[in-house]
């Protein structure tokens, strides 16, 4: 950066100026001339007595020398009129080169006092010297504007101080040095270069810092040959090597250079994903930023910059990595993706590809998503969803997502996962036809849900029917019951079932078989007033098959006999007598409690009215007047329960549909 120019301004450009590239801070990279630019005294000119020899500087305020006061030397002038003599030669050089101040380096301004020893003086710091006391003090009368103590912070060219060259406690032997870093190698001239500008031939390879040194208020610190400090007086002769602060920025802009790049979303994904840029398609700052943000429900899955994957942080980089040719962060920013470059040296094209971030589908017709679902999640960190799905029949749900299923028991459970990508806490509730499934603590990113309904066994059940048409419905109750139910289609009724081999009569309301086919307890359950019939399997251990014979003649069902051995069977039922109907809600009175309980309802027919719950074997006594009877086991069980209706006259009260507690419904 620049040529020689002789002390009457001419130009030798035969001989380049060459500097070192010492720091780089904030788009600014600091150089440092690589030899002396000339050799001088640090202050040639005051020269007084009172113990003060030639050439020291004898600058006072307030009665106290300052010693070696660099706004006041020699040096600083040749260093100013270096740089005066270099930006009258460069076109632009005083825009490139930029004062500590302008570059915004605030470390030049703020270094503590003691950079290489307690009494190290720079003229940043507002010190001056203290002869009397034989080191420095601070000057809390120091004003800026008064005196040119921080004169070097707006200066284009200044000497280093002890504090980037030497730092606190650093030797000759030391590799590296203080703030700058620089090995010992670089801190000196090399032995044979001869100063631009020697003075009376003098070619010392020993350079000025522009710090004091403790040793005396006299003496400005050195860099001797061997990279070492060292100090002497201010009328000593020693090189004047200066350095500056050049803006990348600047620089880029007017060399002009121009390295197209392009930002897209993949193909066809304009509705997806968007990408902004704080540039218009060249590269004529020092970073150019490129935001990609991703619509709802989908999210920026790769990125990729000219052919080179990139991979991308869960949050802000700090610090940028390397590729050939350019220099990057990429990191997620909730729903968006930023990608910052850096240092480009040739075309770039970025690319963001698109994904769906959550994906929730029905594998059963008869278990509907609702319209209003809220399974959408907002951005890619989004935590908790909900789905909410209507089923037509009462069966068992259950949901597959990113490929774990998880079986649903009862009307409400909970429990957590473990995904490919991490855990995750699940709850649901079922409350008449719908069903709520809410995922929490999700793990970032993409997530695939299924739901379904399932027959809950680890056995395969087989069920069909013959002799006519109809439809089978299968699936597990909360207590792990696997139930198979047939609905025949109208005027048909089960009047028997084949079980691996077995057949069984539908012969009465309710029966309990042991011991056949490959479960160890079935029952069954037969309804008087429809044609609905239920087989309930316990602890299956092989494959079942189950086939319903069908018939269109009602069979006349029976109370179960007592306990007999052998394939027996016991319980309850219900009958109603001419004008009404009854029906039985509760417990499996065949395996309860004595104090277990069942409810019966009655229903009566217009124009008659309910009588009063009896033991069919014995109608004379009357056991509850109530049309919602609660009856114990140990009143029920073995028995057979009827409701007894009589005529109404024109007194009496009626029940009519509207008096049905149960709406209608059929209850198993």
């Amino acid at each position: 950066m620049g040529y020689y120019a002789d002390k009457s301004g001419n130009l030798n450009t035969s001989i380049p100026i060459t500097w070192q590239a010492t720091y780089l801070r904030n788009g600014y990279l600091t150089v440092w001339m690589a030899n002396n630019y000339t050799v001088d005294y640090f202050n040639a000119r005051a020269t007084t007595s009172s113990g003060w020899g030639n050439g020291t500087d004898y600058y006072s305020t307030n009665g106290n020398r300052d010693g070696a006061n660099y706004s006041q030397s020699t040096a600083h002038d040749i260093t100013l009129n270096i740089y005066s003599a270099m930006s009258q030669k460069l076109s632009n050089f005083s825009n490139i080169i930029k004062s500590p101040q302008e570059a915004g380096a605030t470390w030049q301004r703020t270094q503590a006092n003691g950079s290489h020893n307690t009494n190290d003086k720079s003229v940043l710091n507002g010190m001056e010297s203290n002869p009397t006391g034989g080191g420095y003090m601070d000057r809390s009368d120091c004003n800026p504007f008064d005196y040119p103590w921080i004169s070097v912070y707006n200066d284009k060219f200044w000497l280093p101080s002890s504090y980037e060259i030497y730092s606190t406690s650093v030797s000759s032997s030391s590799s590296t040095n203080g703030l700058w870093q620089v090995n010992n190698s670089n801190l000196r001239n090399p032995a044979s270069s001869t100063p631009y500008h020697p003075n009376s031939s003098n070619t010392s390879t020993n350079s000025f810092l522009r710090s004091g040194n403790s040793f005396t208020s006299s003496t400005p610190t050195q860099i001797a040959t061997a990279g070492s400090n060292m100090y002497t007086g201010t009328s000593s002769l020693a090189g004047v090597r200066p350095a500056c602060h050049i803006s990348l920025e600047y620089l880029a802009n007017l060399i002009g250079y121009e390295y197209g790049i392009t930002a897209s979303i993949s193909s066809g994904g304009a509705d997806k994903a968007t990408v902004d840029k704080t540039i218009d398609g060249y590269y004529t700052g020092y970073q150019p930023t490129f935001t990609y943000t991703s619509s709802t429900n989908y999210y920026i899955d790769s990125i990729t910059i000219s052919t080179d994957p990139i991979e991308i942080y869960e949050s802000y980089e700090s610090t940028f990595r390397s590729n050939s040719g350019y220099q990057y962060k990429c990191y997620r920013d909730t729903n968006k993706v930023i990608v910052v470059l850096t240092n480009l040296t040739k075309e770039l094209n970025i690319v963001g590809t698109y994904a769906t971030l959550w994906s929730i589908s029905s594998l059963n017709e008869a278990l509907v998503l609702q319209s209003n679902t809220d399974y959408t999640r907002e951005n890619y960190f989004d935590t908790t969803v909900q789905i909410v799905a209507e089923f037509s029949q009462n069966q068992n749900v259950q949901f597959t997502l990113d490929g774990v299923t998880v079986k649903l028991y009862g009307n409400n459970s909970s429990g957590k996962i473990t995904l490919p990508s991490g855990s995750v806490d699940y709850a649901h509730n079922i409350f008449e036809h719908t069903v709520v499934i809410e995922f929490t603590n999700l793990p970032n990113g993409p997530h695939t849900c299924t739901i379904d309904h399932y027959v809950g066994t680890t056995a395969s059940i087989n069920a069909t029917f013959s002799g006519g048409s109809g439809t089978i419905e299968m699936y597990k109750d909360e207590n792990g019951v696997q139930l198979v139910i047939m609905r025949p289609d109208t005027g048909l009724y089960v009047e028997s079932f084949d079980m691996d081999g077995y057949q069984i009569a539908a012969d009465y309301y309710r029966a309990e078989v042991f011991g056949i086919g490959s479960a160890l307890q079935v029952r069954y359950t037969a309804k008087d007033s429809t044609n609905v019939f239920v087989v309930e399997l316990e602890s299956i251990f092989d494959n079942v098959n189950i086939n319903f014979n069908l018939s269109s003649l009602k069979p006349s069902y029976k109370v179960p006999p007592a306990s007999s051995g052998g394939a027996s069977v016991t319980g309850t039922v219900v009958t109603a007598g001419i004008g009404g109907e009854a029906r039985i809600v509760g417990n499996d009175i065949a395996n309860g409690d004595d104090n277990d309980t069942v409810t019966f309802v009655a229903l009566a027919y217009s124009n008659y009215v309910f009588v009063g719950w009896v033991d069919a074997s014995d109608e004379s006594e009357i056991i509850s007047t109530s049309t919602t009877a609660v009856l114990t086991r140990d009143q029920v069980n073995g028995k057979i329960i009827k409701a007894l209706f009589a005529p109404a006259n024109q007194n009496s009260q009626t029940n009519g549909t509207l008096d049905d507690p149960l709406n209608g419904a059929d209850i198993i």
